[in-house]
Protein backbone atom coordinates (compact mmCIF):
# COMPACT_ATOMS: atom_id res chain seq x y z
CA UNK A 1 0.00 0.00 0.00
CA UNK A 2 2.91 2.35 -0.95
CA UNK A 3 0.60 4.52 -2.32
CA UNK A 4 -1.82 5.17 0.42
CA UNK A 5 1.85 5.48 2.48
CA UNK A 6 2.81 7.99 0.83
CA UNK A 7 -0.04 9.93 1.05
CA UNK A 8 -0.14 10.15 5.13
CA UNK A 9 3.34 11.18 4.81
CA UNK A 10 2.62 13.84 2.86
CA UNK A 11 -0.47 14.91 4.39
CA UNK A 12 1.51 14.56 8.04
CA UNK A 13 4.31 16.63 6.95
CA UNK A 14 2.24 19.41 5.77
CA UNK A 15 0.28 19.35 9.17
CA UNK A 16 3.68 19.14 11.15
CA UNK A 17 5.68 21.90 8.56
CA UNK A 18 2.48 24.36 8.96
CA UNK A 19 2.18 24.08 13.10
CA UNK A 20 6.07 25.14 12.90
CA UNK A 21 5.49 27.75 10.38
CA UNK A 22 3.01 29.26 12.96
CA UNK A 23 5.41 28.79 16.25
CA UNK A 24 8.57 30.03 14.23
CA UNK A 25 7.08 32.64 11.49
CA UNK A 26 10.36 32.22 8.86
CA UNK A 27 11.20 36.04 7.69
CA UNK A 28 11.53 34.29 4.08
CA UNK A 29 8.63 32.22 2.92
CA UNK A 30 10.65 30.90 -0.06
CA UNK A 31 13.56 29.76 1.55
CA UNK A 32 11.27 27.73 4.18
CA UNK A 33 8.81 25.89 1.77
CA UNK A 34 12.33 24.78 -0.32
CA UNK A 35 13.73 23.18 3.07
CA UNK A 36 10.39 21.57 3.82
CA UNK A 37 10.20 19.79 0.54
CA UNK A 38 13.50 19.11 0.70
CA UNK A 39 12.20 17.49 3.73
CA UNK A 40 9.74 15.57 1.62
CA UNK A 41 11.78 14.29 -0.79
CA UNK A 42 13.87 12.40 2.21
CA UNK A 43 11.27 10.81 3.57
CA UNK A 44 9.40 9.83 0.93
CA UNK A 45 12.36 8.22 -0.43
CA UNK A 46 12.95 6.61 3.06
CA UNK A 47 9.47 4.99 2.66
CA UNK A 48 10.11 3.67 -0.96
CA UNK A 49 13.11 1.77 0.33
CA UNK A 50 12.15 0.77 3.39
CA UNK A 51 9.07 -1.54 1.56
CA UNK A 52 11.21 -4.33 0.77
CA UNK A 53 12.38 -4.75 4.53
CA UNK A 54 8.71 -4.89 5.23
CA UNK A 55 8.32 -8.68 3.87
CA UNK A 56 10.92 -9.57 6.54
CA UNK A 57 10.37 -7.10 9.67
CA UNK A 58 7.16 -5.79 10.75
CA UNK A 59 6.92 -2.66 13.44
CA UNK A 60 6.67 -3.67 17.03
CA UNK A 61 7.81 -0.48 18.90
CA UNK A 62 7.89 3.21 18.01
CA UNK A 63 9.30 5.75 19.95
CA UNK A 64 10.11 3.65 23.24
CA UNK A 65 11.08 5.51 26.00
CA UNK A 66 12.81 4.37 29.20
CA UNK A 67 14.19 5.71 32.66
CA UNK A 68 12.20 8.75 31.37
CA UNK A 69 8.71 11.00 31.57
CA UNK A 70 6.06 9.96 29.22
CA UNK A 71 5.00 12.55 26.70
CA UNK A 72 3.18 13.01 23.67
CA UNK A 73 4.18 10.83 20.98
CA UNK A 74 6.21 8.17 22.83
CA UNK A 75 5.12 4.32 22.25
CA UNK A 76 2.50 3.30 25.04
CA UNK A 77 4.72 0.71 26.15
CA UNK A 78 7.57 3.22 27.38
CA UNK A 79 8.72 2.70 31.24
CA UNK A 80 9.37 5.79 33.55
CA UNK A 81 11.37 2.90 35.20
CA UNK A 82 15.27 2.68 34.10
CA UNK A 83 16.88 -0.28 32.73
CA UNK A 84 18.99 -2.54 34.81
CA UNK A 85 21.99 -4.06 32.97
CA UNK A 86 24.23 -6.91 34.11
CA UNK A 87 26.41 -4.99 36.69
CA UNK A 88 24.43 -2.95 37.68
CA UNK A 89 24.32 0.01 35.09
CA UNK A 90 21.05 1.90 34.31
CA UNK A 91 19.78 3.11 31.51
CA UNK A 92 17.87 5.74 30.03
CA UNK A 93 16.84 6.50 26.51
CA UNK A 94 14.33 6.78 23.74
CA UNK A 95 14.76 4.04 20.45
CA UNK A 96 13.34 5.10 17.62
CA UNK A 97 12.42 1.97 16.20
CA UNK A 98 12.02 -1.74 17.43
CA UNK A 99 10.61 -4.65 15.02
CA UNK A 100 9.61 -8.28 15.14
CA UNK A 101 10.46 -10.89 12.50
CA UNK A 102 7.73 -11.39 10.84
CA UNK A 103 8.63 -15.73 11.14
CA UNK A 104 10.16 -16.08 14.67
CA UNK A 105 10.35 -14.36 18.15
CA UNK A 106 13.54 -12.12 17.09
CA UNK A 107 13.70 -8.57 17.43
CA UNK A 108 15.83 -5.69 15.60
CA UNK A 109 15.93 -2.50 16.91
CA UNK A 110 17.02 0.74 14.71
CA UNK A 111 18.34 3.92 15.52
CA UNK A 112 17.64 6.71 12.94
CA UNK A 113 20.51 9.49 11.78
CA UNK A 114 20.28 12.31 9.78
CA UNK A 115 23.83 13.34 9.19
CA UNK A 116 26.78 11.82 7.20
CA UNK A 117 27.52 7.97 7.63
CA UNK A 118 31.28 7.91 9.30
CA UNK A 119 30.99 4.67 10.79
CA UNK A 120 33.38 1.90 9.35
CA UNK A 121 32.44 -1.82 8.22
CA UNK A 122 32.52 -3.98 11.12
CA UNK A 123 31.18 -1.63 13.51
CA UNK A 124 30.08 -2.64 17.18
CA UNK A 125 30.94 0.11 19.14
CA UNK A 126 33.58 1.86 17.03
CA UNK A 127 35.98 3.61 19.59
CA UNK A 128 33.83 4.04 22.24
CA UNK A 129 31.54 6.52 20.90
CA UNK A 130 28.92 4.53 18.49
CA UNK A 131 27.31 3.03 22.19
CA UNK A 132 23.81 3.10 21.11
CA UNK A 133 23.49 -0.16 18.92
CA UNK A 134 24.42 -2.21 21.59
CA UNK A 135 23.04 -0.76 24.78
CA UNK A 136 19.67 -0.17 23.05
CA UNK A 137 19.39 -3.95 22.07
CA UNK A 138 20.74 -4.94 25.62
CA UNK A 139 17.54 -2.84 27.04
CA UNK A 140 15.14 -4.23 24.93
CA UNK A 141 15.72 -7.53 25.59
CA UNK A 142 15.74 -6.42 29.36
CA UNK A 143 12.16 -4.83 28.70
CA UNK A 144 10.54 -7.43 26.45
CA UNK A 145 12.40 -10.85 27.22
CA UNK A 146 13.18 -11.43 23.27
CA UNK A 147 16.06 -11.69 21.72
CA UNK A 148 17.57 -8.71 19.43
CA UNK A 149 19.35 -10.09 16.73
CA UNK A 150 20.68 -6.90 14.76
CA UNK A 151 20.49 -3.25 16.08
CA UNK A 152 21.49 -0.86 13.26
CA UNK A 153 22.12 2.85 12.25
CA UNK A 154 19.71 3.68 9.26
CA UNK A 155 20.75 6.81 7.53
CA UNK A 156 17.62 8.12 6.25
CA UNK A 157 18.64 10.89 4.23
CA UNK A 158 20.37 11.82 1.53
CA UNK A 159 23.07 13.64 2.88
CA UNK A 160 23.76 10.08 4.73
CA UNK A 161 22.87 8.44 1.13
CA UNK A 162 20.44 6.01 2.77
CA UNK A 163 23.05 3.84 4.05
CA UNK A 164 22.82 1.41 6.79
CA UNK A 165 25.69 -0.14 9.19
CA UNK A 166 24.22 -3.23 11.29
CA UNK A 167 25.42 -4.52 14.81
CA UNK A 168 24.88 -8.68 15.01
CA UNK A 169 23.94 -8.76 18.42
CA UNK A 170 26.84 -11.48 19.55
CA UNK A 171 27.99 -12.31 22.53
CA UNK A 172 31.07 -10.52 21.76
CA UNK A 173 29.45 -7.39 21.24
CA UNK A 174 27.19 -7.81 23.85
CA UNK A 175 30.70 -7.97 26.20
CA UNK A 176 32.06 -5.20 24.33
CA UNK A 177 29.46 -2.67 25.20
CA UNK A 178 29.58 -3.51 28.64
CA UNK A 179 33.36 -3.62 28.36
CA UNK A 180 33.03 0.30 27.18
CA UNK A 181 30.82 1.11 29.98
CA UNK A 182 33.85 -0.41 32.87
CA UNK A 183 35.90 1.45 31.33
CA UNK A 184 34.82 4.60 30.75
CA UNK A 185 33.07 4.11 34.89
CA UNK A 186 37.06 3.44 35.74
CA UNK A 187 38.29 6.85 34.17
CA UNK A 188 35.64 8.88 36.01
CA UNK A 189 36.37 7.08 39.02
CA UNK A 190 39.85 7.85 38.69
CA UNK A 191 38.87 11.68 37.58
CA UNK A 192 36.85 11.86 41.27
CA UNK A 193 39.60 10.43 43.20
CA UNK A 194 42.24 12.96 41.52
CA UNK A 195 39.89 15.43 42.91
CA UNK A 196 38.69 13.85 45.80
CA UNK A 197 34.75 12.74 45.63
CA UNK A 198 33.75 9.53 45.10
CA UNK A 199 32.35 8.36 41.86
CA UNK A 200 28.60 6.53 42.44
CA UNK A 201 27.72 3.94 39.80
Amino acid sequence: ALPAALDVLDRTLDRVAQEYREQLAPAIARVWQDEIESIRVDLRTWLDRSVDAQATWEPFAFELAFGLPGGPGLDARSTKEEVVLDGGWRLRGIIDLIERRREGAALRVTDHKTGVNRTATGLVVGRGEALQPVLYALAVERLFGQPVVESRLAYCTRTGEFSERGVPLTEAARRRGLQVIETIDRAIARADAHHGTVARR
